[in-house]
């Protein structure tokens, strides 16, 4: 039980302190035995094994938990009406094929799951290119006959492209109703919205970071007056900026990321930290020193000495920067474990040409991770 505890405080981004810290400590301790047949079976359920090995995951973290477990188990409800079932059916399979063969079946919605989130996310720009929404706030969209397990995920995209509290609605199956996710933006109290608009629902809920709304077609333009009205007291920063906890060298990023390792597992409340690394010149591998990846090569990694920058979602914008071979990284430091290697690596928040040499800040890391809240 242990490990299936472990794997919901983390999906279900539970902060990561206090006893909750101790059971995910363990919980993972005991998890990286999975591929050890000797022990894996006697702490761990059959199908869980069944399921880190369909998911391809090697030297198990919160990471893996967080990007590929979670996302896996979460993809059947929000793809099927018996979604949960599945997923409880494969964490209690009574072996490891058993396992196996029901995990395939949440890869396969999973993977459904991303196609049906870029096609609405798609019809969602078209219909903020097409009412006049983009610089609305908050932003308020209808999108016919959407999937309601999509809904929260693209309401947080929309948050975050447009940098303002978003509501994503689409048809209830209750007629003349529509049913809608709210996802803030910033520091605002998205429950200020709701509350403001409560006269013109027909029910609504949620807390300063998330909510959800029902409203009658009839008053759903009352309910976007509404909120409307209640933003307009309020000024959302305006800014672009990318923030990091301390500047290290690219030659220290191993020992860096061996250092981190102490203050491990990171997640809710205890954030990973953000370095900044400047003048990372781009080394060769194999004649090259980039290769595209995802369904659509939307990714990108790139190629330094002794680790690599992996880029999410970002390859467009590299080659359109030029393909800079001298680069200014800030992101996060970690480790990519595949089969029986591994290789540090940062996961870029931003990045862009290096041009000329800037002082860091000097301080330690131990300084960095507690201003950042880690530690």
């Amino acid at each position: 039980m242990q490990t299936l505890a472990t794997i919901g405080t983390i999906a279900d981004s539970v902060p990561l302190v206090g006893d909750n810290r101790f059971l995910v400590q363990n919980g993972l301790v005991t998890m990286k035995k999975w591929r050890s047949s000797s022990t894996a079976e006697q702490s761990i359920p059959a199908g869980l094994i069944g399921l880190l090995q369909v998911a391809d995951v090697y030297d198990i973290d919160e990471t893996d938990i967080g990007y590929k477990i979670g996302p896996m188990i979460n993809a059947a409800g929000r793809m099927r009406d018996d979604g949960a079932a599945l997923a409880f059916r494969t964490l209690t399979a009574d072996s490891i094929e058993r396992g196996v063969l029901l995990a395939t079946e949440l890869q396969t919605l999973n993977e459904a799951r991303k196609e049906e989130t870029a096609k609405y996310e798609a019809v969602i720009e078209e219909v903020i290119e097409r009412d006049c929404l983009a610089f609305t706030q908050p932003m308020c969209v209808f999108v016919e006959n959407m999937p309601e397990g999509l809904v929260g995920i693209l309401t947080g995209r929309i948050a975050e492209k447009y940098k303002t509290p978003a509501f994503l609605f689409t048809n209830s199956s209750e007629k003349g109703q529509l049913k809608g996710s709210g996802r803030s933006y910033g520091d605002f109290n998205l429950m200020n919205l709701v509350n403001a608009a409560m006269p013109f629902l027909v029910r609504g809920g949620g807390h300063a970071g998330a909510a959800g709304i029902s409203v009658t077609e009839e008053n759903y333009g009352a309910m976007v007056n509404a909120m409307t009205e209640q933003m307009q007291s309020y000024e959302l920063p305006e800014t672009d900026d990318v923030y990091y906890d301390l500047t290290v060298k690219s030659s220290d990023i191993s020992h860096v990321y061996a250092e981190l390792q102490k203050f491990a597992p990171f997640g809710q409340n205890v954030p990973r930290p953000v370095f900044q690394v400047n003048d990372i010149l781009l080394s060769p591998r194999g004649g090259n020193t980039s290769k595209r990846m995802g369904k659509h090569f939307e990714h990108i990694k790139l190629f330094g000495r002794g680790f690599s920058i992996i880029c999410f979602g970002m390859a467009e914008e590299y080659v359109k920067s030029g393909s800079p071979l001298s680069l200014d990284v800030i992101g996060m430091i970690s480790q990519n474990a595949f089969r029986y290697s591994s290789e540090t690596q940062i996961e870029a928040v931003a990045f862009k040409e290096h041009k000329t040499d800037r002082k860091g800040r000097p301080t330690s890391l131990r300084d960095a991770l507690i201003r950042n809240g880690t530690i």
